[in-house]
């Protein structure tokens, strides 16, 4: 993101950038859903690893090279896209299957998140210095070397500890499979009440990457330390959010953290819009990262009512609704920034969120009811 803003100073090019890195995910997801619950989740897992070991390669050759051939970059991160789009769900799914009981479902899914915040808050405050040190080629290098420790890791798990479908579960048409799990959410209001509470507050409140590379550099005036310095912040907020989590007993009135936690989301995207102050703006991101209880909290949730053999397939629809909708808020915030300025654009974050937030707070008496249910 950073190298492409660099190379052209263009905020609707950084969306562009992040729409096609992230529009796998939306088209991809579903359908890793379907293959998650019919094969070994682990052997997906390192096969779509290795694709991205071998994309991070090209992409160090790439910045080796002081290519500056733009489109080069966008097909590179659209290949990372389909290797992020294909492994989320068996990744998450995973998780829950290494736990063999279900009261700890949620406080493993936590720990899972907080292990994923704490590498944001450490890449985060290195890579601005890496990038003045070996410039972005060193950023994609160390991905490179991380992505195939990721292999190694993901080898030493016993098959035994893994979920095994059955055979006739493999012979149904992935159409067909796709579909039942499908109607698994629609006929549950409670969990379709909070997937379309996700689709809402990921499809602009996650977008905010593409805000901040254009807040670094013309409200503060900066570099990538200034960029990777704010993103630290709300790493640090999400981070506060999993610790909250994962500290909880059970999912009891979750969903009313899931509430308060997106009306803080919310009212912190309206002060950092016209705060311009940076000590303060990190303040701010670290409590709008915070926010992150309103993704993962619904997760849990998810992950903990579910069955076994539906899963996968519910996951995806997660996913799908959290990083899917991210490219068309990406597009749309680079749009609004190249019209009416970052301000304004952080401004309608906030009030999109807060009014997701009331439509929520209408419907979360059914997500109780649902969570008291299967307690």
């Amino acid at each position: 993101m950073w190298l492409v803003y660099r190379l052209t100073q263009s905020s609707l090019l950084l969306g562009l950038c992040a729409f096609l890195g992230e529009i796998p995910v939306f088209i991809l997801t579903p359908f890793a859903g379907v293959l998650s619950d019919r094969f070994n989740k682990k052997n997906l897992l390192r096969l779509y690893v290795l694709g991205a070991t071998f994309l991070g390669l090209l992409l160090s050759l790439a910045g080796y090279g002081q290519v500056s051939w733009l489109p080069i970059y966008f097909i590179l991160n659209t290949g990372l896209g389909i290797m992020s789009g294909l492994d989320n769900a068996a990744r998450q799914a995973l998780v829950s299957e290494l736990v063999p009981s279900r009261e700890y479902i949620s406080n493993a899914l936590s720990l899972f998140n907080m292990s994923n915040h704490c590498s944001r808050i450490i890449s985060f405050s290195l890579f601005g210095l890496i990038i003045k040190l070996f410039g972005e080629t060193g950023c994609f290098v160390f991905n490179t070397l991380f992505a195939f420790t990721m292999f190694v890791v993901l080898s030493a798990i016993p098959d035994s500890a893994v979920y095994q479908p059955e055979r006739q579960v493999r012979a149904e048409p992935l159409w067909q499979s796709f579909r039942e799990g499908a109607r698994y959410l629609v006929s549950d209001k409670a969990l379709s009440t909070l997937v379309l509470t996700v689709v809402g507050m990921s499809m602009v409140g996650m977008s905010y990457s593409v805000t901040l590379p254009v807040l670094a550099q013309e409200i503060f005036h900066g570099d990538a330390a200034t960029f990777g310095w704010l993103m630290t912040g709300v790493s640090l907020g999400s981070l506060s959010a999993t610790l909250q989590l994962a500290c909880r007993k059970n999912i009891l009135n979750l969903e009313r953290d899931i509430w308060q936690a997106g009306l803080l989301w919310g009212v912190m995207f309206l002060l950092v819009a016209y705060n311009k102050i940076l000590w303060l703006d990190w303040f701010l991101l670290a409590l709008l990262g915070h926010g992150v209880v309103v993704q993962f909290g619904s997760n849990i949730i998810l992950q903990t009512l579910v069955p076994p053999k539906y899963r996968g397939r519910l996951v995806s629809f997660y996913i799908l609704a959290f990083h899917g909708m991210v490219p068309f808020g990406s597009l749309l915030l680079g749009r609004l920034i190249s019209w009416f300025g970052v301000q304004a654009a952080l401004a309608f974050c906030g009030v999109f969120c807060l009014g997701v937030m009331g439509w929520f707070y209408a419907r979360r008496g059914i997500v109780a009811e649902r969570i008291k249910l299967r307690r």
